[in-house]
């Protein structure tokens, strides 16, 4: 048997060898990768010429110009690319159907379930990964579930999950009820996953037992499956899950945050004037969110305190009780208290969450100490946590939250948390004084040079539909940002799609009837600009504005595809990297306030983006960057300058989307769309299916992730690439 293995090895090897050598020494070969690099780099192709290199003789031109196809988004080579789902090639067939998934062309959905069909087909698995990126109805994968292949079952569980609203909700709940019997627990946690899509009572018996699983993946997403119900019989069965002992160690760290957010998303239904609960429950649930909160670790104190103040919200305070606490119900006491205690807290981000958990149970009992704490505050989160409090809770903070708006005290981030605060403030405010205040400060804001701000501004203004808004958004189109420009006319936009209809009526009483409106024939003006943006997103907002305000005519609105059509081809940053071929990246260490981790990257799978995330490195880029967020369980990221997840190099590089799954410490590119990514990366904390194939993969953390589970927002760190 060994010599079996070893025989099998070897010939592995050589074939490896003879492909890489037809690698390096077919000049046609490194032709055709060279210019669909190129190509991909443009985001377009001359289709006579892609449509030449799908069909190659040569099986890696045809992988490679297929994966360029679906990256670019060439819906026209969607014919010729279900033709290749036949290729003699699997591997050439698994690409061409993970790029129909990445097309998301309706042509797609047919090509792709009938490969599902047809029984031992060699590409189920890609074909059941394809559809998960697809819309559609979901029938060729609810029959995938049932398949033998357990690759297969899992793909089809992941891509239920994504188009859950799109599936015959009681087809899906029915597949989920059999799916919840599956002895094996990598589909099992998938089933409860895609469960959290359809809320539905009669899953709960079933979803229950599986908060006591010895298995952390299985257990936290039974807790996050049983938090989307909102049923009694679901909080009885968190309790229970809480009272079961959890695993060592992080397992066990992940499985009692799950369940604190779980509590929080249910446990006002403990404390409704009825007998479900009994006392001994509603205090074994106020019992666990205070154990929760004292804990030594940050995540799971911040997420415990998290959920005393949601369940907070659930209930109105009267306002008696700001001078009287003892007008409180016990239950609420007890948390404020707890919460209380934990404002003088060492860990700024457990401090931030104390304040916000306090004020929530406190209500307005909690204002005086909040304005003293703000006098004292220094750090950005706590500052943070005290402007939202006071928007949320006091009795008269415009004076105050407008002296931190203005944004020459604490910079842009604590100036952007006031505007929040103002929000929030008037959403609660029944005073048109009060609310004109603060549409002035809004209108103020969305002229500021920096653009977080101004977008953060005009998007508030939404709530707000009046002339003043428009000519405030008007004047900001025409303004010009070193960066975020395109942000700021994305907030503009969606602020026009809020308005609706209404935009049209907001006429100005002294404009003389019969005199043109020309607020209205700037506003016009601006939604045809951007048609023409080079920015997909813009063209494609623009449509979506033109067409909910109805200030053009139905003639002058273009076709998604038109908009698509027209797009020009991409100019490259001349500060990006040069465009790069598939190479060996080397590995990079990450030193950080907590000690140092390593990542292994990918230069096969992602090569481009490695070469500018090492060309990023060699500047100095990330020397003494933050890590600006923290999600528990779900990833930790960073490498953005500005530190609030706005920034970045000063230009975005093109996705490079594989069939790689997204695992536990996984590392890929934050963006906000397709092809807008750029320094910014995250680390996965655990599994997550719903990015495969959506944000680039270019690395792998293969030492001390130990370290990186420890993390917190505001961390320090600093890359350099080893030797």
């Amino acid at each position: 048997m060994m010599t079996r293995i070893h025989c099998t090895l070897i010939l592995a090897a050589v074939v490896l060898l003879l492909l890489s050598g037809c690698m390096t020494e077919s000049p046609q070969r490194q032709t055709a990768f060279n210019t669909l690099a190129r190509w991909e780099d443009q985001r377009f192709a001359p289709e006579d010429s892609l449509l030449s290199l799908i069909q190659d003789d040569d099986a890696h031109v045809r992988l490679q110009a297929l994966r360029s196809a679906g990256l670019m988004g060439q819906r026209s080579m969607v014919p010729v690319m279900i033709e290749a789902l036949n290729d003699p090639s699997e591997t050439v067939g698994r690409q061409a159907a993970f790029s129909l998934g990445l097309l998301g062309d309706p042509a797609a959905v047919q090509a792709l379930e009938a490969l599902l069909m047809i029984p031992g087909n060699r590409l189920h698995l890609a074909a059941a990964r394809g559809l998960a990126h697809l819309d559609n109805q979901g029938r060729g994968l609810l029959i995938a579930t049932g398949s033998e292949d357990l690759a297969v079952v899992e793909a089809a569980w992941d891509g239920l999950r994504n188009i859950a609203t799109e599936v015959d909700s009681s087809h899906l709940v029915t597949a989920i009820t059999d799916g919840l019997n599956s002895p094996h627990s990598r589909v099992l946690w998938r089933v409860l996953r895609c469960s959290e899509r359809v809320p539905s009572a009669g899953l709960i018996p079933q979803q229950s037992p599986h908060v006591r699983s010895g298995i952390a993946q299985v257990r936290v997403h039974a807790f996050r499956a049983l938090a989307r119900q909102n049923q009694p019989s679901a909080l009885k069965a968190v309790l229970l899950g809480y009272l079961q002992p959890a695993p060592s160690g992080n397992r066990h760290q992940r499985t009692m945050i799950a369940a604190c957010r779980a509590l929080g998303s249910l446990g006002a239904l403990a404390f409704k004037p009825d007998n479900t609960f009994s006392d001994e429950d509603r205090n074994l649930l106020a019992k666990a969110l205070i154990e929760g909160a004292g804990s030594s670790n940050s995540h799971l104190a911040s997420t415990a305190l998290a959920a005393m103040e949601q369940l907070a919200m659930a209930y109105e305070l009267p306002s008696e009780a700001a001078q009287q606490e003892s007008l409180l119900p016990v239950w609420r006491i007890r948390l404020g208290r707890a919460a209380h205690s934990h404002l003088t807290q060492e860990n700024p981000v457990v401090r931030a969450a104390a304040i916000r958990s306090w004020t929530a149970l406190r209500g307005l009992g909690s204002e005086a100490e909040l304005l003293t704490m703000l006098e004292a505050a220094t750090h950005d989160s706590e500052l943070e946590a005290l402007l939202f409090a006071l928007g949320r809770q006091g009795t008269s903070p415009l004076q105050t939250l407008s002296l931190y708006a203005k944004g020459d005290i604490h910079g842009v981030r604590i100036q952007v948390a006031a505007l929040e605060a103002l929000h929030h403030l008037a959403t609660r405010s029944d005073h048109s004084s009060e609310r004109n205040l603060i549409l002035d400060k809004m209108t103020q804001a969305a002229a500021d040079p920096d653009f977080v701000v101004a977008a953060t501004a005009i998007g508030f203004l939404a709530d707000f539909p009046q002339r003043t808004a428009l000519m405030a958004m008007a004047e900001a189109w025409d303004m010009s940002y070193p960066e975020g420009e395109a942000e700021v006319k994305r907030a503009i936009l969606a602020t026009f799609n809020s308005y609706g209809p209404k935009l049209d009526s907001l006429q100005r009483t002294e404009v003389p009837e019969g005199f043109p409106d020309r607020l209205m024939t700037i506003c016009a003006s601006m939604l045809r600009e951007g048609f023409d943006s080079p920015d997909l997103r813009i063209r494609l907002e623009s449509r979506e504005a033109a067409l909910a305000t109805k200030i053009l005519p139905a003639q002058l609105i273009p076709g998604e595809g038109s908009l698509r059509a027209t797009l020009p081809a991409f100019h490259r940053s001349p500060k990006q990297a040069p465009t790069q071929i598939p190479f060996n990246a080397g590995q990079v260490l990450c030193s950080t306030d907590r000690g140092d981790f390593t990542i292994q990257l990918d230069g096969q799978l992602a090569p481009n983006t490695c070469a500018m995330f090492l060309d990023l490195i060699g500047r100095g880029y990330y020397e003494d960057l933050t890590f600006h967020r923290v999600v528990p369980d779900f990833v930790a990221q960073g490498g953005d300058p500005r530190g609030d997840g706005w920034g970045g190099p000063g230009y975005t590089i093109r996705s490079e989307w594989s069939r790689t799954k997204y695992e536990r410490a996984f590392v890929g590119i934050a963006h906000d769309g397709k092809d807008t990514g750029g320094s910014q990366f995250f680390i996965t904390l655990s599994e997550q299916p719903h990015l495969n194939g959506r944000y680039t993969i270019f690395g792998q953390v293969n030492k001390g992730m130990d370290i990186v589970d420890r993390l917190e927002v505001g961390d320090h760190f600093r890359l350099s690439v080893e030797p």
